[in-house]
């Protein structure tokens, strides 16, 4: 049986045998080739041969494949595709595989932008971590951080070594603010046998501390007659949270829940109890603990 007159036909061969044909509509009509003559006018190949020679798709594990290696997927043709000849229109499935081509590299062009990104982002990260935690992974005590005082002057905690110290986050409009006259009356007790207790305004918790250094110290002098030292403000929770209070919240209990929360600290440096917002100075508890320390 010959070819329909006029069909583009091209035949691949090998010592004189067919060797790979495109199946296309069911029909033969065009025949990838391997060699240097164009067959014309021959017997039609056996279906055997043309079933053979259908296009083999990927499925989808083709499609992970070329995106994972970074192979675009190509039809497992023995033989290269020959271009259509001039004025001849392109085959339906090669317009599909141009396609599917040109999905796989937008798809891989996006996964190294995002990739790049992630990178980017996992690096400031980290390098935010090293800077905000510098002095927390240095520090062995709480008297390797030195913070300024309430007038703004250096205050390293090493001055006080040797004394135990009970250090608080407090704020000026908190329900617990009473709690200043508590931490100022515990002061005037203990401060001959060696307790030191050190306030630390904090803003972290519902806006309660929005005043300026100058205005905590006016406040806290006027209405609770404090004479305890007072550091400047800080930050005792988030991402801006002091290297001290990473220290402190590493060590013990965790992230800072409210204001008022109380550490209580060793001579030698260690963090020895500490105290949330409801238990009061004047507790048992906080005077036994401080009883305890200035005996060691």
């Amino acid at each position: 049986m010959l070819w329909p007159e006029g069909e583009n036909t091209r035949v691949a061969a090998d010592h004189g045998h067919i060797a790979r044909f495109c199946y296309r509509r069911r029909s033969l009509s065009q025949v990838c080739s391997v060699g240097d003559w164009v067959y014309r006018g021959r017997e039609r190949p056996s279906r055997s041969a043309v079933s053979a020679a259908r296009p083999r798709f990927p499925g989808t594990f083709g499609w992970i494949h070329s995106l994972v290696f970074g192979q675009a997927w190509r039809p497992q043709r023995r033989s290269q595709k020959i271009a259509p000849s001039v004025g001849e229109k392109p085959s339906r499935h090669s317009i599909r595989q141009e396609k599917r081509l040109s999905l796989v590299v937008a798809l891989r062009c996006g996964a190294a932008v995002y990739t790049v990104g992630m990178i980017s982002s996992v690096f400031r990260i980290a390098a935010g971590l090293l800077v905000a935690g510098a002095g927390l992974f240095g520090a062995s005590s709480i008297y390797d951080f030195s913070l300024n005082s309430i007038d703004g002057a250096a205050a390293p905690l090493a001055a006080y070594r040797g004394k135990v110290l009970l250090v608080v986050n407090v704020a000026s409009y908190c329900g617990y603010t009473p709690q200043y006259q508590g931490l100022e009356a515990l002061y005037e007790k203990y401060k001959d046998r060696g307790l030191v207790v050190i306030g630390f305004p904090a803003n972290n918790f519902g806006s309660q501390e929005p005043g300026t250094n100058a205005e905590i110290k006016d406040f806290c002098e006027r209405t609770y007659h404090v004479k305890f030292p007072m550091y400047a403000k800080i930050s005792v929770d988030g991402a801006d949270k002091a290297p001290l209070y990473q220290y402190l919240t590493a060590a013990k209990g965790g992230n800072i829940q409210w204001n008022f929360t109380k550490f209580l600290i060793s001579r030698d440096g260690r963090i020895l109890e500490r105290f949330e917002p409801d238990v009061t100075p004047e507790s048992s508890a906080v005077a036994a603990a401080i009883e305890k320390a200035l005996g060691q």
